[in-house]
């Protein structure tokens, strides 16, 4: 069980970029380190690394999205969940194809946890409690076991990340649950932290937890080994974690915090 952190300390954050927005809903950065900001509105700007808007996505036949995946700078993925539909941008924020309808397709059940790092998507069923993987024209590529009599549980996840080795998912009881790149369970580490994002980087694998703790592990050897606690000034502002550190967003705006 996860509980034991060693290494705690304060966490040194160098601000980066500043982007003065108003009504900013979700953010999210590629590998690249564009910024890609959701407005109230529904409206995706992209931004560089220099704080420089680059283009605008909107989509209004879809109803307002709720989250933005860059994981592949190529390839950028939108949540629309009032109509469960996945629509595919490219780096200029262009549609890419028709937009992608879970129901049609047969998944009416699942709910979007992310891309791959492949380009496809994974998505979980909440019903047959199975880990799926579609290409974005909606071809079911990979299934697991039923997670619920294979753990002896229902089975609810919650966040899910991947880094082209395997698959790690979140359930606030079955705790972190590993995957190959098939969608075959392989092992599970039980934890008593309440995680609320992760992030999974070659071989570390991080994550915020309610205590406003940043947390690494190796996912080679499953024991927590550092541990940090945010600054003040990010533990009541809304925040996300990204491969070099966090994004930070409040009415005033969205700022870029590095490690």
């Amino acid at each position: 069980m996860l509980s034991d952190l060693t290494g705690q300390d304060t966490l040194r954050l160098v601000q980066g970029t500043f982007i003065a927005l108003q009504n900013v809903q979700e953010v999210e950065m590629d590998p690249l380190g564009n910024l890609y900001v959701l407005s109230s509105k529904g409206a995706i700007e992209k931004y560089d690394g220099s704080g420089s808007k680059r283009t605008v996505f909107t989509q209004n036949r879809l109803g307002n999205p709720s989250a933005i995946f860059a994981r592949n700078a190529l390839k950028v993925f939108v949540w629309y969940p009032d109509f469960r539909t996945i629509v595919v941008l490219d780096r200029n924020l262009v549609q890419l194809g028709g937009a992608l309808n879970l129901i049609e397709l047969g998944f009416q059940n699942a709910i979007v946890l992310g891309p791959s790092v492949d380009g496809n998507i994974w998505l979980y069923d909440e019903v047959r409690f199975k880990l799926l993987k579609i290409s974005p024209d909606g071809t079911l590529l990979a299934e697991s076991q039923g997670l619920d009599l294979l753990l002896q549980r229902r089975i609810s996840i919650q966040i899910l990340v991947d880094n082209g080795q395997q698959v790690i998912a979140y359930d606030p009881l079955a705790g972190l649950l590993f995957f190959d790149l098939f969608g075959q369970f392989k092992r599970q580490i039980l934890t008593d932290q309440s995680i609320e994002q992760l992030q999974l980087t070659g071989s570390q694998l991080q994550w915020l937890d309610s205590a406003n703790r940043l947390v690494e592990m190796s996912v080679g050897f499953p024991t927590a080994e550092k541990s940090w606690v945010l600054p003040k000034t990010l533990e009541a502002a809304r925040k996300k974690l990204v491969a070099n550190g966090l994004i930070r967003w409040d009415p005033k705006g969205v700022q870029v915090w590095n490690r």
